[in-house]
Protein backbone atom coordinates (compact mmCIF):
# COMPACT_ATOMS: atom_id res chain seq x y z
CA UNK A 1 0.00 0.00 0.00
CA UNK A 2 1.21 3.46 -0.83
CA UNK A 3 1.62 5.95 1.98
CA UNK A 4 1.19 9.68 2.10
CA UNK A 5 1.90 12.42 4.56
CA UNK A 6 -0.75 13.29 7.09
CA UNK A 7 -0.79 15.71 9.97
CA UNK A 8 0.26 14.17 13.24
CA UNK A 9 -2.42 14.54 15.91
CA UNK A 10 -2.84 13.10 19.36
CA UNK A 11 -5.36 10.28 19.70
CA UNK A 12 -8.59 10.72 21.59
CA UNK A 13 -9.39 7.90 23.95
CA UNK A 14 -12.83 6.39 24.36
CA UNK A 15 -13.79 4.26 27.30
CA UNK A 16 -15.69 1.14 26.45
CA UNK A 17 -17.67 -0.96 28.90
CA UNK A 18 -17.65 -0.94 32.65
CA UNK A 19 -14.00 -1.94 32.70
CA UNK A 20 -12.98 1.41 31.18
CA UNK A 21 -10.87 -0.18 28.49
CA UNK A 22 -9.16 2.47 26.34
CA UNK A 23 -9.97 2.34 22.69
CA UNK A 24 -8.62 4.67 20.03
CA UNK A 25 -10.69 6.94 17.90
CA UNK A 26 -10.02 8.99 14.80
CA UNK A 27 -6.65 7.36 14.20
CA UNK A 28 -7.69 3.73 13.92
CA UNK A 29 -5.12 1.79 11.96
CA UNK A 30 -7.38 0.91 9.09
CA UNK A 31 -6.13 0.71 5.53
CA UNK A 32 -7.74 2.19 2.49
CA UNK A 33 -10.40 -0.16 1.08
CA UNK A 34 -8.75 -2.40 -1.49
CA UNK A 35 -11.64 -2.09 -3.95
CA UNK A 36 -12.22 -5.83 -3.97
CA UNK A 37 -15.54 -7.57 -3.54
CA UNK A 38 -16.18 -9.84 -0.58
CA UNK A 39 -16.36 -13.61 -0.78
CA UNK A 40 -19.92 -14.02 -2.04
CA UNK A 41 -19.93 -17.74 -1.27
CA UNK A 42 -20.43 -16.67 2.35
CA UNK A 43 -23.71 -15.31 3.69
CA UNK A 44 -23.96 -11.55 4.05
CA UNK A 45 -23.22 -10.43 7.59
CA UNK A 46 -25.98 -7.96 8.41
CA UNK A 47 -25.57 -5.31 11.09
CA UNK A 48 -28.78 -3.48 11.98
CA UNK A 49 -28.51 0.11 13.23
CA UNK A 50 -31.40 1.54 15.26
CA UNK A 51 -32.10 4.51 17.52
CA UNK A 52 -33.22 8.06 16.90
CA UNK A 53 -31.92 11.16 15.09
CA UNK A 54 -28.23 10.93 15.93
CA UNK A 55 -28.12 7.35 14.69
CA UNK A 56 -29.89 8.71 11.62
CA UNK A 57 -26.93 11.05 11.14
CA UNK A 58 -26.32 14.79 11.15
CA UNK A 59 -22.55 14.97 10.69
CA UNK A 60 -21.86 17.52 7.96
CA UNK A 61 -19.54 16.73 5.06
CA UNK A 62 -18.81 20.23 3.78
CA UNK A 63 -18.83 23.62 5.41
CA UNK A 64 -15.39 24.29 6.85
CA UNK A 65 -15.15 24.15 10.65
CA UNK A 66 -16.22 20.80 12.18
CA UNK A 67 -16.95 19.30 8.76
CA UNK A 68 -15.72 15.91 7.60
CA UNK A 69 -13.70 17.54 4.84
CA UNK A 70 -11.80 19.58 7.42
CA UNK A 71 -11.25 16.57 9.70
CA UNK A 72 -9.90 14.38 6.91
CA UNK A 73 -8.19 16.73 4.48
CA UNK A 74 -6.84 19.33 6.92
CA UNK A 75 -6.39 17.46 10.19
CA UNK A 76 -5.44 14.11 8.71
CA UNK A 77 -8.08 12.18 10.66
CA UNK A 78 -9.77 9.01 9.38
CA UNK A 79 -7.31 8.59 6.47
CA UNK A 80 -9.09 5.48 5.19
CA UNK A 81 -11.92 7.73 3.97
CA UNK A 82 -9.89 9.29 1.11
CA UNK A 83 -7.68 7.80 -1.57
CA UNK A 84 -4.35 9.02 -2.95
CA UNK A 85 -6.06 11.59 -5.14
CA UNK A 86 -8.11 13.05 -2.29
CA UNK A 87 -11.41 11.50 -3.40
CA UNK A 88 -13.71 9.64 -1.03
CA UNK A 89 -12.98 5.93 -0.94
CA UNK A 90 -15.60 3.28 -1.66
CA UNK A 91 -15.89 -0.16 -0.08
CA UNK A 92 -16.94 -2.87 -2.52
CA UNK A 93 -17.43 -5.34 0.34
CA UNK A 94 -19.86 -3.27 2.45
CA UNK A 95 -23.34 -2.19 1.40
CA UNK A 96 -24.76 0.90 3.05
CA UNK A 97 -28.54 0.68 3.23
CA UNK A 98 -30.88 3.10 5.02
CA UNK A 99 -34.65 2.95 5.19
CA UNK A 100 -36.98 5.15 7.17
CA UNK A 101 -40.65 5.55 7.91
CA UNK A 102 -42.80 7.08 10.63
CA UNK A 103 -44.83 4.71 12.75
CA UNK A 104 -45.71 1.13 11.97
CA UNK A 105 -44.96 -1.14 8.99
CA UNK A 106 -45.18 0.31 5.52
CA UNK A 107 -44.44 3.87 4.41
CA UNK A 108 -40.90 2.72 3.69
CA UNK A 109 -38.55 5.22 2.06
CA UNK A 110 -35.15 4.07 0.83
CA UNK A 111 -32.47 6.71 1.33
CA UNK A 112 -29.32 4.68 0.75
CA UNK A 113 -28.56 1.57 -1.23
CA UNK A 114 -24.98 1.67 -2.43
CA UNK A 115 -21.43 0.60 -1.65
CA UNK A 116 -20.17 2.39 1.41
CA UNK A 117 -18.83 5.83 0.59
CA UNK A 118 -19.35 9.39 1.76
CA UNK A 119 -22.72 10.66 0.61
CA UNK A 120 -24.82 13.34 2.28
CA UNK A 121 -24.69 13.75 6.05
CA UNK A 122 -23.11 10.97 8.06
CA UNK A 123 -23.91 9.07 11.22
CA UNK A 124 -21.85 6.44 13.02
CA UNK A 125 -22.30 4.00 10.13
CA UNK A 126 -19.06 5.12 8.46
CA UNK A 127 -16.82 4.14 11.33
CA UNK A 128 -18.88 1.02 11.95
CA UNK A 129 -18.87 -0.09 8.32
CA UNK A 130 -15.13 0.33 7.81
CA UNK A 131 -14.27 -1.61 10.96
CA UNK A 132 -16.53 -4.61 10.42
CA UNK A 133 -15.85 -4.56 6.68
CA UNK A 134 -12.12 -4.79 7.34
CA UNK A 135 -12.53 -7.50 9.97
CA UNK A 136 -14.76 -9.85 7.99
CA UNK A 137 -14.03 -11.84 4.86
CA UNK A 138 -17.76 -12.28 4.30
CA UNK A 139 -19.84 -9.58 2.61
CA UNK A 140 -21.24 -6.97 5.01
CA UNK A 141 -24.43 -4.95 5.01
CA UNK A 142 -24.93 -1.94 7.24
CA UNK A 143 -28.72 -1.72 7.50
CA UNK A 144 -30.06 1.38 9.21
CA UNK A 145 -33.76 1.58 10.09
CA UNK A 146 -34.68 4.49 12.35
CA UNK A 147 -36.18 7.97 12.57
CA UNK A 148 -35.70 10.96 14.87
CA UNK A 149 -37.45 11.98 18.09
CA UNK A 150 -38.42 8.53 19.33
CA UNK A 151 -38.21 7.21 22.91
CA UNK A 152 -37.34 3.69 23.98
CA UNK A 153 -39.95 3.90 26.71
CA UNK A 154 -42.75 4.82 24.30
CA UNK A 155 -42.34 4.77 20.51
CA UNK A 156 -39.62 2.09 20.47
CA UNK A 157 -40.91 0.00 23.37
CA UNK A 158 -40.24 -3.64 22.43
CA UNK A 159 -42.83 -6.43 22.60
CA UNK A 160 -43.01 -8.11 25.98
CA UNK A 161 -42.61 -4.83 27.88
CA UNK A 162 -45.03 -4.38 30.77
CA UNK A 163 -46.83 -1.30 32.03
CA UNK A 164 -45.54 0.48 35.12
CA UNK A 165 -46.43 3.30 37.49
CA UNK A 166 -44.38 6.37 38.28
CA UNK A 167 -45.01 9.12 40.80
CA UNK A 168 -43.77 12.52 39.66
CA UNK A 169 -42.26 15.36 41.70
CA UNK A 170 -45.74 16.73 42.42
CA UNK A 171 -46.87 13.45 43.95
CA UNK A 172 -49.09 12.48 41.03
CA UNK A 173 -48.96 8.81 40.07
CA UNK A 174 -49.07 8.05 36.37
CA UNK A 175 -49.60 4.76 34.58
CA UNK A 176 -47.31 4.14 31.61
CA UNK A 177 -48.42 1.52 29.11
CA UNK A 178 -46.79 -1.73 28.18
CA UNK A 179 -46.28 -2.78 24.59
CA UNK A 180 -49.23 -1.75 22.36
CA UNK A 181 -50.79 0.28 25.15
CA UNK A 182 -52.16 3.80 24.56
CA UNK A 183 -51.95 6.72 25.35
CA UNK A 184 -48.40 7.48 26.45
CA UNK A 185 -49.51 7.86 30.06
CA UNK A 186 -52.61 8.51 32.18
CA UNK A 187 -53.35 9.33 35.80
CA UNK A 188 -53.76 6.31 38.00
CA UNK A 189 -57.43 5.67 38.62
CA UNK A 190 -58.57 7.38 35.42
CA UNK A 191 -59.71 5.68 32.23
CA UNK A 192 -57.07 5.73 29.49
CA UNK A 193 -58.19 7.27 26.21
CA UNK A 194 -56.43 5.72 23.24
CA UNK A 195 -54.77 7.90 20.65
CA UNK A 196 -53.63 7.11 17.12
CA UNK A 197 -50.30 5.78 18.35
CA UNK A 198 -49.31 2.97 20.69
CA UNK A 199 -46.29 1.96 22.73
CA UNK A 200 -43.90 0.20 20.39
CA UNK A 201 -45.43 1.37 17.11
CA UNK A 202 -42.10 2.74 15.86
CA UNK A 203 -40.33 -0.42 17.00
CA UNK A 204 -42.74 -2.51 14.95
CA UNK A 205 -42.22 -0.26 11.93
CA UNK A 206 -38.43 -0.09 12.14
CA UNK A 207 -38.18 -3.87 12.49
CA UNK A 208 -40.62 -4.46 9.63
CA UNK A 209 -38.74 -2.09 7.32
CA UNK A 210 -35.44 -3.82 8.05
CA UNK A 211 -37.09 -7.16 7.30
CA UNK A 212 -38.38 -5.77 3.98
CA UNK A 213 -34.79 -5.18 2.94
CA UNK A 214 -33.70 -8.66 4.00
CA UNK A 215 -36.64 -10.26 2.20
CA UNK A 216 -35.44 -8.64 -1.02
CA UNK A 217 -31.76 -9.25 -0.35
CA UNK A 218 -30.42 -9.18 -3.91
CA UNK A 219 -31.86 -5.74 -4.52
CA UNK A 220 -29.71 -4.43 -1.70
CA UNK A 221 -26.72 -6.75 -1.98
CA UNK A 222 -26.34 -7.95 -5.58
CA UNK A 223 -25.51 -11.64 -6.02
CA UNK A 224 -25.79 -12.36 -2.29
CA UNK A 225 -26.33 -15.97 -1.25
CA UNK A 226 -28.27 -15.65 1.97
CA UNK A 227 -27.61 -13.58 5.05
CA UNK A 228 -27.08 -13.74 8.80
CA UNK A 229 -27.95 -11.01 11.26
CA UNK A 230 -24.58 -10.76 13.01
CA UNK A 231 -25.11 -7.74 15.24
CA UNK A 232 -27.12 -4.72 16.33
CA UNK A 233 -26.02 -1.14 17.00
CA UNK A 234 -28.08 1.15 19.23
CA UNK A 235 -27.55 4.89 19.69
CA UNK A 236 -30.53 6.50 21.37
CA UNK A 237 -31.67 7.97 24.66
CA UNK A 238 -32.13 11.68 24.09
CA UNK A 239 -35.93 11.62 24.29
CA UNK A 240 -35.97 9.29 27.31
CA UNK A 241 -33.40 11.43 29.12
CA UNK A 242 -35.89 14.31 29.18
CA UNK A 243 -38.58 12.26 30.93
CA UNK A 244 -38.08 11.20 34.54
CA UNK A 245 -40.31 8.15 34.23
CA UNK A 246 -38.76 6.88 30.99
CA UNK A 247 -35.16 7.48 32.09
CA UNK A 248 -35.80 5.56 35.33
CA UNK A 249 -37.13 2.64 33.25
CA UNK A 250 -34.39 2.70 30.64
CA UNK A 251 -32.32 -0.22 31.92
CA UNK A 252 -35.28 -2.58 32.03
CA UNK A 253 -36.40 -1.50 28.57
CA UNK A 254 -32.90 -1.84 27.13
CA UNK A 255 -32.58 -5.40 28.42
CA UNK A 256 -35.90 -6.28 26.81
CA UNK A 257 -34.86 -4.56 23.58
CA UNK A 258 -31.72 -6.67 23.26
CA UNK A 259 -33.62 -9.89 23.85
CA UNK A 260 -36.52 -8.97 21.57
CA UNK A 261 -34.38 -7.86 18.63
CA UNK A 262 -32.52 -11.16 18.73
CA UNK A 263 -35.84 -12.98 18.81
CA UNK A 264 -37.51 -10.95 16.05
CA UNK A 265 -34.59 -11.43 13.68
CA UNK A 266 -34.05 -15.06 14.73
CA UNK A 267 -30.48 -14.19 15.68
CA UNK A 268 -29.89 -15.40 19.25
CA UNK A 269 -26.11 -15.11 18.86
CA UNK A 270 -26.10 -11.61 17.36
CA UNK A 271 -23.86 -9.17 19.20
CA UNK A 272 -25.14 -5.86 20.54
CA UNK A 273 -23.30 -2.54 20.87
CA UNK A 274 -24.78 0.61 22.33
CA UNK A 275 -23.31 4.07 22.77
CA UNK A 276 -24.16 6.63 25.43
CA UNK A 277 -25.14 10.26 24.92
CA UNK A 278 -22.04 12.30 24.17
CA UNK A 279 -22.79 15.12 26.59
CA UNK A 280 -23.28 12.89 29.65
CA UNK A 281 -20.37 12.32 32.02
CA UNK A 282 -20.12 9.31 34.27
CA UNK A 283 -21.56 10.20 37.66
CA UNK A 284 -24.30 12.47 36.31
CA UNK A 285 -27.55 12.15 38.25
CA UNK A 286 -29.97 13.64 35.73
CA UNK A 287 -31.95 11.78 33.09
CA UNK A 288 -28.88 11.46 30.90
CA UNK A 289 -26.99 9.97 33.83
CA UNK A 290 -29.69 7.35 34.28
CA UNK A 291 -29.41 6.47 30.59
CA UNK A 292 -25.62 6.12 30.90
CA UNK A 293 -25.91 4.01 34.06
CA UNK A 294 -28.41 1.75 32.31
CA UNK A 295 -26.10 1.24 29.33
CA UNK A 296 -23.11 0.49 31.53
CA UNK A 297 -25.23 -1.98 33.51
CA UNK A 298 -26.14 -4.05 30.43
CA UNK A 299 -22.51 -4.17 29.26
CA UNK A 300 -21.41 -7.79 29.46
CA UNK A 301 -18.43 -6.92 31.64
CA UNK A 302 -20.58 -5.38 34.40
CA UNK A 303 -21.62 -8.83 35.64
CA UNK A 304 -25.19 -7.72 36.27
CA UNK A 305 -26.54 -9.71 33.33
CA UNK A 306 -24.41 -12.85 32.93
CA UNK A 307 -26.22 -13.77 29.71
CA UNK A 308 -24.73 -10.63 28.10
CA UNK A 309 -21.12 -11.57 28.89
CA UNK A 310 -19.09 -11.41 25.71
CA UNK A 311 -22.00 -10.35 23.50
CA UNK A 312 -23.06 -6.87 24.70
CA UNK A 313 -20.77 -3.84 24.88
CA UNK A 314 -21.32 -0.20 25.78
CA UNK A 315 -19.28 2.65 24.35
CA UNK A 316 -18.86 5.56 26.78
CA UNK A 317 -19.20 8.38 24.30
CA UNK A 318 -18.42 11.49 26.34
CA UNK A 319 -14.62 11.49 25.72
CA UNK A 320 -15.36 11.15 21.99
CA UNK A 321 -17.83 13.98 21.64
CA UNK A 322 -16.54 17.28 20.28
CA UNK A 323 -19.07 19.43 22.09
CA UNK A 324 -22.73 20.42 22.03
CA UNK A 325 -25.25 17.71 22.88
CA UNK A 326 -27.52 15.06 21.42
CA UNK A 327 -30.56 17.37 21.34
CA UNK A 328 -28.77 19.72 18.96
CA UNK A 329 -27.17 16.87 17.02
CA UNK A 330 -23.73 17.76 18.37
CA UNK A 331 -23.73 20.86 16.20
CA UNK A 332 -23.32 18.65 13.14
CA UNK A 333 -19.69 18.00 14.11
CA UNK A 334 -18.51 15.20 11.87
CA UNK A 335 -15.74 14.17 14.25
CA UNK A 336 -18.29 13.29 16.92
CA UNK A 337 -20.10 10.95 14.56
CA UNK A 338 -16.89 9.44 13.22
CA UNK A 339 -15.33 9.00 16.67
CA UNK A 340 -18.37 7.27 18.08
CA UNK A 341 -18.81 5.15 14.94
CA UNK A 342 -15.15 4.13 15.13
CA UNK A 343 -15.53 3.11 18.76
CA UNK A 344 -18.76 1.19 18.14
CA UNK A 345 -17.19 -0.63 15.19
CA UNK A 346 -14.13 -1.60 17.23
CA UNK A 347 -16.38 -2.78 20.04
CA UNK A 348 -18.36 -4.98 17.65
CA UNK A 349 -15.20 -6.51 16.19
CA UNK A 350 -14.08 -7.31 19.73
CA UNK A 351 -17.37 -9.08 20.44
CA UNK A 352 -17.18 -10.99 17.18
CA UNK A 353 -13.77 -12.22 18.29
CA UNK A 354 -15.43 -13.43 21.51
CA UNK A 355 -13.93 -10.57 23.50
CA UNK A 356 -16.02 -7.94 25.18
CA UNK A 357 -13.45 -5.21 24.60
CA UNK A 358 -10.99 -4.12 21.97
CA UNK A 359 -7.66 -2.71 23.03
CA UNK A 360 -6.10 -0.40 20.46
CA UNK A 361 -3.02 1.77 20.46
CA UNK A 362 -3.04 5.54 20.58
CA UNK A 363 -2.51 7.65 17.49
CA UNK A 364 0.14 6.56 14.98
CA UNK A 365 3.58 7.88 15.89
CA UNK A 366 4.48 8.62 12.32
CA UNK A 367 3.60 11.33 9.89
CA UNK A 368 2.85 8.65 7.33
CA UNK A 369 -0.24 6.57 7.04
CA UNK A 370 -0.12 3.70 9.49
CA UNK A 371 -0.08 0.25 7.99
CA UNK A 372 -3.03 -1.87 8.92
CA UNK A 373 -2.63 -4.89 11.13
CA UNK A 374 -3.26 -8.27 9.63
CA UNK A 375 -6.89 -8.93 8.74
CA UNK A 376 -8.93 -10.14 11.70
CA UNK A 377 -9.28 -13.87 11.79
CA UNK A 378 -12.10 -16.28 12.55
CA UNK A 379 -14.70 -13.56 12.77
CA UNK A 380 -17.47 -14.09 13.67
CA UNK A 381 -16.67 -16.99 15.98
CA UNK A 382 -20.16 -18.45 15.69
CA UNK A 383 -23.29 -17.18 13.99
CA UNK A 384 -26.71 -18.70 13.49
CA UNK A 385 -28.10 -19.54 10.06
CA UNK A 386 -31.78 -18.76 9.90
CA UNK A 387 -34.15 -21.71 9.67
CA UNK A 388 -37.81 -21.10 9.00
CA UNK A 389 -39.83 -22.05 12.08
CA UNK A 390 -37.20 -24.00 14.05
CA UNK A 391 -39.86 -24.61 16.69
CA UNK A 392 -42.46 -25.81 14.14
CA UNK A 393 -45.02 -23.19 15.13
CA UNK A 394 -46.53 -23.29 11.67
CA UNK A 395 -46.41 -25.21 8.42
CA UNK A 396 -43.72 -23.15 6.75
CA UNK A 397 -40.76 -24.30 4.71
CA UNK A 398 -40.38 -27.82 6.08
CA UNK A 399 -41.15 -30.63 3.66
CA UNK A 400 -41.59 -34.37 4.02
CA UNK A 401 -39.12 -36.62 2.31
CA UNK A 402 -41.63 -39.47 2.21
CA UNK A 403 -39.04 -42.19 2.72
CA UNK A 404 -41.36 -44.00 5.08
CA UNK A 405 -45.04 -44.55 5.61
CA UNK A 406 -47.88 -42.92 7.46
CA UNK A 407 -46.58 -39.37 7.60
CA UNK A 408 -49.45 -37.32 8.98
CA UNK A 409 -48.10 -33.88 9.80
CA UNK A 410 -45.68 -31.70 11.68
CA UNK A 411 -47.66 -30.77 14.70
CA UNK A 412 -48.23 -32.95 17.70
CA UNK A 413 -49.21 -31.82 21.17
CA UNK A 414 -47.54 -28.68 22.37
CA UNK A 415 -44.64 -28.63 24.80
CA UNK A 416 -46.93 -27.08 27.35
CA UNK A 417 -49.03 -30.23 27.57
CA UNK A 418 -46.00 -32.32 28.45
CA UNK A 419 -44.56 -29.70 30.75
CA UNK A 420 -47.79 -29.43 32.69
CA UNK A 421 -47.88 -33.20 33.04
CA UNK A 422 -44.42 -33.10 34.58
CA UNK A 423 -42.93 -35.20 31.82
CA UNK A 424 -40.25 -32.90 30.40
CA UNK A 425 -38.47 -29.76 31.42
CA UNK A 426 -39.44 -26.48 29.70
CA UNK A 427 -37.33 -25.10 26.88
CA UNK A 428 -36.88 -21.48 25.85
CA UNK A 429 -39.56 -22.06 23.21
CA UNK A 430 -42.12 -23.23 25.77
CA UNK A 431 -45.52 -23.92 24.32
CA UNK A 432 -44.48 -24.38 20.68
CA UNK A 433 -45.17 -27.52 18.73
CA UNK A 434 -42.74 -30.18 17.70
CA UNK A 435 -42.44 -32.30 14.58
CA UNK A 436 -43.75 -35.84 14.57
CA UNK A 437 -45.15 -38.61 12.42
CA UNK A 438 -47.10 -41.83 12.93
CA UNK A 439 -45.03 -44.02 10.70
CA UNK A 440 -41.88 -46.08 11.14
CA UNK A 441 -39.64 -43.29 9.86
CA UNK A 442 -39.68 -39.55 10.19
CA UNK A 443 -38.05 -37.53 7.46
CA UNK A 444 -38.21 -33.79 7.19
CA UNK A 445 -36.07 -31.37 5.23
CA UNK A 446 -35.78 -27.67 4.55
CA UNK A 447 -33.83 -25.82 1.86
CA UNK A 448 -32.06 -22.78 3.32
CA UNK A 449 -31.22 -19.50 1.57
CA UNK A 450 -27.63 -19.78 2.84
CA UNK A 451 -24.94 -21.16 0.54
CA UNK A 452 -22.47 -23.90 1.44
CA UNK A 453 -19.11 -22.35 2.33
CA UNK A 454 -15.51 -23.54 2.16
CA UNK A 455 -13.41 -24.08 5.29
CA UNK A 456 -16.50 -23.69 7.42
CA UNK A 457 -17.54 -25.35 10.67
CA UNK A 458 -21.21 -26.35 10.75
CA UNK A 459 -22.94 -27.40 13.95
CA UNK A 460 -26.40 -28.93 13.67
CA UNK A 461 -28.60 -29.05 16.76
CA UNK A 462 -32.00 -30.56 17.50
CA UNK A 463 -34.08 -31.47 20.53
CA UNK A 464 -35.09 -35.14 20.62
CA UNK A 465 -38.19 -36.23 22.53
CA UNK A 466 -39.39 -39.78 23.13
CA UNK A 467 -43.18 -40.02 22.94
CA UNK A 468 -43.46 -42.43 25.85
CA UNK A 469 -40.60 -40.85 27.83
CA UNK A 470 -39.28 -44.31 28.72
CA UNK A 471 -37.05 -46.85 27.07
CA UNK A 472 -34.76 -46.40 24.12
CA UNK A 473 -35.24 -43.64 21.61
CA UNK A 474 -36.30 -45.17 18.27
CA UNK A 475 -33.47 -43.43 16.46
CA UNK A 476 -32.62 -40.16 14.88
CA UNK A 477 -30.34 -38.71 12.27
CA UNK A 478 -29.57 -35.05 11.63
CA UNK A 479 -27.66 -34.25 8.49
CA UNK A 480 -26.71 -31.52 6.06
CA UNK A 481 -26.93 -31.56 2.31
CA UNK A 482 -26.80 -29.15 -0.58
CA UNK A 483 -29.04 -28.39 -3.52
CA UNK A 484 -27.29 -28.64 -6.89
CA UNK A 485 -28.18 -26.08 -9.51
CA UNK A 486 -28.92 -27.82 -12.79
CA UNK A 487 -30.57 -26.77 -16.01
CA UNK A 488 -33.29 -29.39 -15.75
CA UNK A 489 -34.12 -28.66 -12.11
CA UNK A 490 -32.88 -32.04 -10.95
CA UNK A 491 -29.75 -33.45 -9.49
CA UNK A 492 -28.85 -34.99 -12.82
CA UNK A 493 -30.56 -38.29 -12.11
CA UNK A 494 -34.17 -37.22 -12.42
CA UNK A 495 -34.43 -36.45 -8.69
CA UNK A 496 -35.75 -33.00 -7.79
CA UNK A 497 -32.82 -30.83 -6.85
CA UNK A 498 -34.18 -30.14 -3.35
CA UNK A 499 -35.01 -33.78 -2.63
CA UNK A 500 -34.45 -35.33 0.76
CA UNK A 501 -31.48 -37.66 1.10
CA UNK A 502 -29.59 -36.46 -1.96
CA UNK A 503 -26.17 -34.81 -2.06
CA UNK A 504 -25.43 -35.23 1.63
CA UNK A 505 -22.37 -33.87 3.34
CA UNK A 506 -20.32 -36.04 5.57
CA UNK A 507 -20.71 -36.85 8.39
CA UNK A 508 -24.25 -37.58 9.47
CA UNK A 509 -24.99 -39.10 12.86
CA UNK A 510 -27.41 -41.71 14.16
CA UNK A 511 -28.28 -41.70 17.85
CA UNK A 512 -30.28 -44.18 19.90
CA UNK A 513 -30.03 -43.04 23.50
CA UNK A 514 -32.76 -42.54 26.00
CA UNK A 515 -33.28 -38.79 25.74
CA UNK A 516 -32.25 -36.95 28.91
CA UNK A 517 -32.12 -33.32 29.82
CA UNK A 518 -29.07 -31.26 30.75
CA UNK A 519 -29.01 -32.61 34.28
CA UNK A 520 -28.93 -36.14 32.93
CA UNK A 521 -32.42 -36.78 34.18
CA UNK A 522 -34.19 -39.55 32.32
CA UNK A 523 -37.23 -37.54 31.31
CA UNK A 524 -37.44 -38.13 27.59
CA UNK A 525 -35.77 -34.91 26.50
CA UNK A 526 -32.34 -34.25 25.04
CA UNK A 527 -30.52 -31.67 22.92
CA UNK A 528 -28.31 -33.29 20.30
CA UNK A 529 -25.53 -31.59 18.34
CA UNK A 530 -23.11 -32.66 15.62
CA UNK A 531 -20.24 -30.60 14.30
CA UNK A 532 -18.33 -31.07 11.06
CA UNK A 533 -16.06 -29.03 8.82
CA UNK A 534 -15.93 -28.47 5.08
CA UNK A 535 -12.64 -28.33 3.20
CA UNK A 536 -11.20 -25.77 0.82
CA UNK A 537 -13.31 -26.94 -2.11
CA UNK A 538 -16.20 -29.10 -0.93
CA UNK A 539 -18.71 -30.61 -3.31
CA UNK A 540 -21.64 -28.25 -3.58
CA UNK A 541 -19.60 -25.13 -2.80
CA UNK A 542 -21.81 -22.06 -3.22
CA UNK A 543 -25.02 -24.09 -3.50
CA UNK A 544 -27.97 -23.79 -1.16
CA UNK A 545 -27.83 -25.78 2.05
CA UNK A 546 -30.45 -28.35 3.04
CA UNK A 547 -31.10 -29.50 6.62
CA UNK A 548 -32.59 -32.96 7.14
CA UNK A 549 -34.10 -34.84 10.09
CA UNK A 550 -34.67 -38.55 10.00
CA UNK A 551 -36.41 -40.62 12.66
CA UNK A 552 -36.13 -44.38 13.03
CA UNK A 553 -37.69 -47.43 14.57
CA UNK A 554 -41.28 -48.57 14.62
CA UNK A 555 -42.73 -45.77 16.74
CA UNK A 556 -42.82 -42.03 16.57
CA UNK A 557 -39.66 -39.96 16.62
CA UNK A 558 -40.26 -36.44 17.88
CA UNK A 559 -38.00 -33.42 17.28
CA UNK A 560 -37.99 -29.70 17.96
CA UNK A 561 -35.89 -26.51 17.82
CA UNK A 562 -33.58 -27.25 14.90
CA UNK A 563 -30.54 -24.93 14.71
CA UNK A 564 -27.60 -24.59 12.37
CA UNK A 565 -24.51 -22.67 13.52
CA UNK A 566 -21.64 -21.62 11.29
CA UNK A 567 -18.08 -20.54 12.05
CA UNK A 568 -14.89 -19.95 10.07
CA UNK A 569 -12.60 -22.98 10.12
CA UNK A 570 -9.34 -21.53 8.81
CA UNK A 571 -7.56 -18.34 9.62
CA UNK A 572 -7.17 -15.86 6.85
CA UNK A 573 -3.64 -15.90 5.52
CA UNK A 574 -3.80 -12.70 3.52
CA UNK A 575 -1.75 -9.74 4.56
Amino acid sequence: MKTRNIIKVSGLLALISIGWTPISSGQSKLPDPDGKSADLSKPVQVFILMGQSNMLGFGKIKGGESSLEQAVKEKGLYPYLIDETGNWTERKDVRNVRVMGSGGPGQTRVFNNEWMTIKGNIGPEMGIGHHVGHALEAPVMILKSCIGNRGLGWDLLPPGSESFEHTDAKGVTWVHPGYKGSPERWKKGSEPKKIGWYAGLQYDGDVARAKEVLADLNTYYPDARGYEVAGFFWWQGDRDSRNEALSSRYEKNLVQLIKQLRKDFKAPNAKFVTASLGQTKKGAVDGGGKILDAMLAVDGDSGKYPEFKGNVSTVYAHPLSKGSDSGSHYGGNAETYMNIGDAMGEAMVGLLKNRSTVVASDAPKSTKRAQAPEKAKNVPAVSLIEIDEPGFESDGSWKFGQTGMGVNGFFGASHANYINAGLIDPLPNRGVFFAYNNGPRHDLYQVLPTALGADTIYTLKVVAIHPSFVGSFPGGELRLGYVPETDDGTGGDGVANDSYGEFLLKPSAVNNPTPVNGDEVDDGFQAWAWTFTTGANPAGLGQKLRVEILGGGGVQSLFDNVQLEVAVAKMDQRK
